[in-house]
């Protein structure tokens, strides 16, 4: 899946780059010839991406899968659910894209970071029915307060804090079980206490704003028609947010960590941390230890030997610094998936999400 999602990402940014520096060479230039409607300007991009999306799908949802015998579902029922969550989610693409749009022709580029707002907010206040419409899951709610059990089929969820406009909750999935679902309970409660909803809601438009702001410094270069703008600000976001991929993991590293182990000292037995961490690696991506360069690629989650060995010479960290630290918790998914909302294209391309729906929205946590 790695391997996948690293050509995958490597493959769209390579023809980004080479569509923004050509001048006259690549897609975007065929775009540009029917800029006069824009219907066909935005489909026409978004239609080829989707031709080289599907691939990268198939292999990550479909065949690996298989091969490897990580899904015990038929071969049409992945298909199938694979189209499903294809659909819905093109219906969402299409949707942040028209935003960028009407944005652009209302209000010219300074609109395009007023529509991208806009997008992010929506994308993180309706993250829970969105994860429903796309991945096709239900949602039940538990006996604990705040708590709602997902009941899905891909075990690489594992559970997370999801906020929305009445409520903050807790998303466990159903079949997180037993002891493992007891510590998965404690870790996000004291997640959600630790890090505040501020924080989770806007720190992925901060950074976003980072690739927008890079964007429109791009399109003062030009001289352009709105809806060429919104394409070259889509072209530009993807840039960014590939940037922000070898960065921000950095960021969620130090994050997981420093929760690690306020955990610990907050009272978990040290043995049961260590047992829950394994359990939830081997129902994800299966690899106990990992060499610091691969783990510094692309992994906003430490390696559960990684892990353990910080919790262990780390203890008595100061206080302060924990809670800096959380603050970024899943820092790098989230402005992934919210890359959407700046008209992005690899907020589904990654290792951890490639051809599977129920983790476009709501990625993998720890």
């Amino acid at each position: 899946m790695v391997s996948v999602g690293s050509i995958w990402v490597a493959c769209i940014v390579a023809l980004v780059a080479f569509s923004l520096t050509s001048g006259k060479a690549g897609y975007l230039n065929v775009v540009q010839l029917s800029f006069d409607v824009p219907a066909i300007s935005i489909l026409f991009l978004y239609l080829f991406y989707l031709c080289l999306q599907i691939t990268a799908d198939i292999c990550g949802g479909v065949i690996i899968p298989l091969v490897f015998k990580k899904r015990s579902e038929s071969v049409s029922f992945l298909i199938s659910h694979l189209g499903f969550g294809f659909v819905r989610h093109g219906i969402i693409n299409l949707a942040t894209l028209g935003v960028l749009v009407a944005g652009s022709m209302l209000f010219g580029r300074a609109g395009l970071l007023l529509a991208s707002a806009v997008n992010i907010a929506a994308l993180l206040l309706f993250q829970k029915s969105l994860y429903q419409f796309v991945g096709g899951v239900r949602l039940k709610r538990a006996e604990e307060k705040n708590t709602l059990v997902s009941y899905g089929l891909d075990a690489g969820f594992s559970g997370c804090v999801v906020d929305t406009i009445a409520e903050t909750a807790l998303l466990l999935p159903s079949h997180v079980v037993g002891p493992d679902n007891d510590y998965k309970i404690a870790r996000l409660n004291t997640l959600m206490r630790l890090q505040s909803k501020f924080a989770r809601l806007s720190l992925p438009i901060f950074t976003n704003s980072i690739g927008a702001i890079f964007a429109l410094y791009y399109l003062s270069y030009f001289q352009s028609f709105p809806v060429q703008d919104v394409i070259i600000y889509s072209l530009c976001t993807t840039v960014c947010s590939f940037i922000l991929l070898l960065i921000l993991p950095v960021l969620n590293r130090q994050a997981v960590l420093a929760l690690d182990q306020k955990l610990v000292e907050s009272g978990l037995d040290f043995k049961e941390f260590e047992r829950a961490i394994r359990s939830e690696d081997l129902r994800g991506e299966d690899e106990y230890s990992r060499s610091n360069l691969v783990q510094s690629v692309f992994y906003p989650i430490p390696a559960p030997e990684t892990r353990i060995r910080n919790v262990i010479e780390n203890k008595n960290r100061n206080e302060n610094v924990v809670r800096f630290w959380i603050a970024f918790h899943h820092i790098a998914r989230r402005t992934l998936y919210t890359s959407l909302g700046c008209g992005g294209f690899l907020s589904r391309s990654v290792h951890c999400n490639v051809g599977r729906p129920e983790l476009w929205i709501i990625s993998p946590s720890d």
